[in-house]
């Protein structure tokens, strides 16, 4: 009869410790399959032993792919992915000026306009590996995330489009996937990531917005006679839906 009692009472002291903690139960614990999509905004933080830091160039690209997020417990998840994202650089420069010719009696005024376009895509696979933390997790509501990690980015690719113009007189335009000339140039980059999101449950699924700010650690480009060093750095606004699996 006394291990009656007993067990009785630590099954109901196990259920009134369950009832009291019923996080498990309204938590969203399992992991999940992201499919993400969205824009890349960026641009470049150019460090030089001459000139110090420079920020310039802006160019919008573009980011899709996958993730794979592993549940650890209610509040925390870790994710690996699997994207595609693209980085790049923009430099315009359009300009006037006046050529004089006084010689031979012949007294001649030109005003001229130049237009030079540079315009550099390049593309990476995106590896991150991210920490997400839910401060109230829920199945049934909108939750709230913040996330930070790191990433890899390989470089698999590139193209460049140049472009120079004096009026309708001279034309003159390049097209290559070959930046071999501009310098030494990574393949692979490091960096560090952090943001935030919302994910909503429609049905057995749920959809996601968020935010991150992207910094690399190590320079994609190093021009060494001006001793500069080219960082890529940018923000990933995406959508999408997960999958529980």
């Amino acid at each position: 009869m006394r291990w009656k009692i007993t067990t009785a009472g630590v099954l109901l002291s196990s259920l009134i410790m369950s009832l009291s903690n019923p996080t498990p139960l309204c938590a969203q614990s399992q992991h999940m399959l992201l499919l993400n999509a969205g824009f890349a905004p960026g641009t470049h933080i150019v460090k030089s032993e001459f000139e110090g830091t420079d920020i310039s160039s802006f160019h919008l690209g573009t980011y899709v792919g996958s993730n794979f997020l592993i549940s650890i417990d209610d509040h925390n998840r870790l994710s690996v992915g699997l994207n595609y994202v693209q980085k790049g650089y923009y430099y315009r420069e359009k300009s006037e000026f006046n050529l004089s010719f006084d010689d031979f009696d012949v007294d001649l005024d030109l005003s001229l306009s130049y237009d030079f376009r540079f315009r550099l895509k390049l593309h990476y696979l995106h590896l991150p590996l991210t920490w997400y933390y839910y401060p109230s997790p829920s199945k049934k509501e909108t939750n709230l995330y913040f996330l930070a990690g790191t990433h890899m980015d390989i470089l698999t690719g590139a193209n460049v489009k140049a472009y120079f113009g004096i009026d309708d007189i001279i034309k003159f335009k390049i097209s290559t996937s070959d930046i071999s000339d501009i310098g030494p140039v990574r393949k692979t980059e490091w960096g560090i990531h952090f943001g935030m999101g919302l994910s909503k449950p429609v049905g057995k699924y749920r959809l996601f917005l968020e935010s991150r700010y992207n910094q690399a650690l190590t320079p994609w480009l190093e021009l060494k006679p001006f001793d500069e060093k080219w960082y890529n750095t940018y923000f990933i606004f995406a959508g999408g839906i997960s999958f529980p699996l």
